[in-house]
């Protein structure tokens, strides 16, 4: 038995080794890749509004599109709440759909959290429930920094890779 299990590991390895030197897909040649480009937020519709303790509390649906790493355009629901001081945070969910890096087209799911104020806000988006993403040949995973302005006009910056 000894001997038998012994002789099969030359083959085994022999198969990895060739496996390995052939080449595989674009999409996974390259690990971790830069992101980085633009957006514009081209609708934006309050869904309702309330106040409490001095906030305004506001339930918004965004639209846009980015230029750059991923060629797409986004829609994405935000609870807004801008503060007495004049600050703002936001949290929401959205989708990207276009070119989205190296990994292919398709859409795939996000969560955002932003802070500043109405006329300069910064913060970040990752991607969210691999499961749900339709990015063909392959599932994307991203973690991208942002600042926005009072226009609604931003930068990105941040990684990718496709999974």
């Amino acid at each position: 038995m000894r001997k038998k299990i012994l002789t099969g590991i030359p083959a085994a390895l022999a198969a990895a080794g060739v496996a390995a030197l052939l080449p595989g897909p674009a999409w996974a040649a390259g690990g971790t890749q830069p992101a980085n480009g633009t957006f514009r937020d081209t609708s934006i519709t309050i869904d309702s509004s309330s106040t409490a303790d001095g906030n305004t509390i506001g339930l918004l649906t965004v639209s846009g599109f980015t230029t750059g790493t991923f060629a797409a355009t986004f829609t994405e629901t935000d609870q807004v709440v801008i503060h007495p001081d004049g600050s703002v945070t936001l949290a929401g969910k959205g989708v990207i759909s276009g070119t989205l890096g190296t990994c292919g087209s398709g859409s795939a799911p996000y969560q955002i959290e932003a802070q500043g104020t109405l006329s300069a806000r910064s913060g970040f988006l990752q991607s969210i429930d691999q499961a749900a993403s339709t990015v063909t040949p392959s599932p994307i995973s991203s973690v991208v920094s942002f600042t926005a302005d009072g226009a609604n006009v931003g930068t990105y910056t941040g990684t990718y890779h496709c999974t």
